[in-house]
């Protein structure tokens, strides 16, 4: 009885060495393929600024299909003109009320900063679209697209009225979210066109 405690317990002792000595080379040489798929997933771009969504970051890049049957790719913009992206989705009535307060003020700026209206709505499409933008006749010149799962998980865009202001040198000055007034907006305007 005692010798099958023994041989138990060494038995037991073994199973645990070996675990240990197996974690430990797993810790200290990772594989290659993990290494190859770190180095694929950079999280800065060639100039050496950080992607995300933070101030002062790069935005993820997305190309989207507009309401007018064009494609827009927010990279192709860095160096033209400043971008706001904001999200949206045509049932949102505190969008609504944003896009009305746009509409008092775009006139001065439209030929000065480009914005992107991306839904979050993955079940509404560019006919939902078109017809929501009937409604803003003053917002011709915002490009109303529908959203992909990619660019919803990239921006965190969980909610409606999320802005973020990109500057012509393709870096985000500027982000908020919830519903603002036409003052708000000038001054999101002024600030995009007079960055870098």
């Amino acid at each position: 009885m005692r010798r099958k405690h023994i041989i138990f317990a060494l038995l037991i002792l073994a199973i645990l060495i070996a675990g240990c000595t197996v974690k430990e080379k797993a810790i200290a040489k990772p594989e290659p393929v993990v290494e190859e798929q770190l180095k694929n997933n950079s999280v800065s771009s060639d100039e050496g600024i950080p992607i995300g969504r933070s101030i002062g970051f790069l935005p993820h890049d997305f190309t989207v299909h507009t309401t007018e049957g064009e494609l827009f790719n927010l990279r192709e913009q860095s160096g033209k003109k400043p971008v706001i992206i904001y999200f949206m989705a045509t049932w949102c009535p505190y969008c609504a009320k944003d896009f009305k307060a746009l509409s008092e003020v775009i006139n001065d700026y439209e030929n000065d900063v480009v914005i992107v209206a991306v839904d979050v709505d993955l079940n509404e499409g560019i006919n939902d679209l078109k017809k929501y933008k009937e409604q803003y006749p003053n917002l011709e010149a915002v490009k109303f697209a529908p959203g992909t799962a990619e660019i919803l998980a990239d921006y965190k865009a969980t909610a409606t009225t999320i802005k973020y202001g990109i500057g012509r040198n393709g870096v985000i000055i500027r982000r908020g979210s919830g519903a603002i007034n036409e003052a708000e907006w000038v001054m999101w305007l002024e600030a995009l066109i007079n960055s870098e």
